[in-house]
């Protein structure tokens, strides 16, 4: 671990801002941190959440606004502001502020300490990948701000290293600030971290668990880039807590627990049978504890955690409720597929999540919610389309419970606005932040899904054209007119 008990806050802070000057991390897109998302998780516990044409959204650690420019692009009715230590990552993002001519987003360099108190108040703020990452000082600092500047019906969104999970990657960091000692530049400390995960797997002489936790590791690291292994691990101060000592320091400055982020991730029924049983028998009734103990067993290293004011708290209605789907839209998982079988069809996700029924019009329903994807789905939009004679009370509730346990499960997320999917159309159209990031050299930008996607050479020349004002023939002339430059850049291989 790195030695900061001789640092003060500000030498830490100032050597945590050069090294990401001198090595900007990766800004994406979260879709964990969408406000959509978080204020769809809010209105299932019965709580309200701000809409997001009208939110004001606050992300403290913003890097370069891969995250919230995104949201400002399609949001045009909200405000953002965002802040970073790194000058330069804050230019960058600028830069592309500028490019998109988007006036409704602030990106500012300053510390967190630097925030004067009740500045604002916002719908939703986020912090992600800042809160181990800082001196404790500076965490406080982190739940005093949210406390402060949540509106009533605000959500913060703080994601955090977790023990005890996290505790087995600590024999990385140490092994890696040994080796790469603390005083060369990030990129030569990085060089010096990859040199020894080819070698460690190797060099552990007996077959044993350290053995299998090395290789697993080193092959998953290796595989990271640059910017991730510097600051997940070189950098002055990455303190993992529990979940307990987190809700403790909540507490304190007022903040109440609302759930995760990956709210599968809270129901006993979602582990395996022994596990979710010893889950449910430690934590009792005890929400809190609960969550403790499904750490402890599943051996988490990273929780994102949806707070509010405290005094929200007493109107959560843990039990969900399927009436609370109704306004509510859902994002199929990755790789969702339904499968017809002879006693119906199963709907499963490629991370093997799945779920069955018999019933012919749910399994319709279903069926409908894979067409859509990518784009979402609403208890409405399904009913619409199902056949006139299901349209009754009846197939509304066994819709309604379908999302339900689809979100439960894991094969669905619920969001506050809908996210439409893009059809063939005889004149293509590509949204106008993807066009400009697409036409500026942009390595990769972000989907209406609020994932990242990556641009190669074909797609910063094809994206910029897809404006709706072309047809296929029209875009085939320009992309020929174009050839010339596209060979140059060696898009085509003979």
């Amino acid at each position: 671990m790195a030695d900061t008990a001789g640092l003060d806050v500000a030498s830490i802070v100032a050597r945590t801002s050069r090294s990401y000057d001198a090595l900007p991390y990766t800004s994406n897109p979260f879709p964990n941190t969408h406000p959509s998302l978080l204020g769809a998780l809010a209105r299932l516990f019965a709580l309200e959440a701000a809409p997001l044409d009208e939110a004001r959204v606050f992300e403290l650690g913003c890097a370069s606004g891969g995250n919230i420019i995104p949201l400002a692009a399609r949001h045009p009715g909200a405000s953002f502001v965002g802040i970073d230590l790194s000058n330069a990552q804050v230019e960058a993002g600028r830069a592309r502020i500028a490019r998109l001519g988007l006036s409704n987003i602030d990106l500012r360099c300053q510390s967190f300490a630097e925030i004067e108190e009740g500045a604002a108040a916002f719908d939703y703020i986020i912090c992600h990948g800042v809160y181990s990452w800082v001196p404790e000082p500076l965490r406080e600092t982190i739940l005093r701000l949210c406390r402060e500047n949540l509106s009533p019906r605000g959500i913060a969104l703080i994601s955090y290293n977790v023990l005890p999970g996290w505790r087995m990657l600590q024999a990385l960091r140490d092994s890696f600030l040994l080796h790469a000692g603390a005083d060369a530049d990030p990129a030569a400390r990085v060089a010096q971290v990859r040199a020894l995960l080819q070698l460690l797997p190797q060099a552990s002489p007996d077959a044993t668990p350290y053995k299998d936790f090395l290789a697993r590791e080193a092959e998953r690291l290796l595989a990271s880039s640059d910017d991730y292994l510097a600051h997940e691990f070189l950098d002055d101060v990455n303190e993992p807590c529990s979940f307990r000592e987190f809700m403790v320091a909540a507490r304190r400055h007022g903040l109440a627990y609302l759930s995760e982020a990956e709210l599968p991730s809270m129901f006993p029924a979602n582990y395996p049978a022994d596990a979710g049983e010893f889950i449910r028998k430690a934590g009792g009734n005890d929400l809190l504890a609960t969550e403790q103990y499904i750490d402890i067993v599943s051996g988490r290293t990273f929780r994102q955690t949806l707070l509010i004011g405290a005094e929200r708290a007493t109107r959560i209605a843990r039990n969900i409720s399927n009436e609370r789907v109704e306004p509510l839209h859902f994002l199929g998982a990755n790789g969702i597929a339904l499968t017809r079988e002879a006693d119906g069809v199963t709907l499963a996700s490629a991370s093997g999540r799945r779920l069955h029924t018999g019933s012919p019009v749910l399994a319709d329903a279903l069926a409908l919610f894979v067409a859509a994807f990518p784009g979402s789905s609403s208890v409405d939009d399904l009913m619409r389309a199902l056949p006139a004679a299901a349209h009754n009370a009846q197939t509304r509730a066994l819709v309604r419970d379908g999302l339900l346990n689809m979100t439960i499960n894991g094969l669905a997320t619920p969001r506050l606005d809908p996210v439409p999917a893009a059809h063939a159309t005889n004149k293509p159209v590509a949204c106008p932040m993807v066009r400009a990031d697409a036409a500026g050299g942009a390595a990769a930008t972000a989907n209406l899904r609020h994932e990242r996607v990556e641009l190669g050479a074909r797609a910063q020349v094809v994206l910029p054209l897809l404006d709706g004002t072309r047809d296929a023939a029209t875009i085939g002339a320009d992309l020929r007119t174009l050839l010339p430059e596209l060979a140059r850049a060696a898009l085509f291989i003979a």
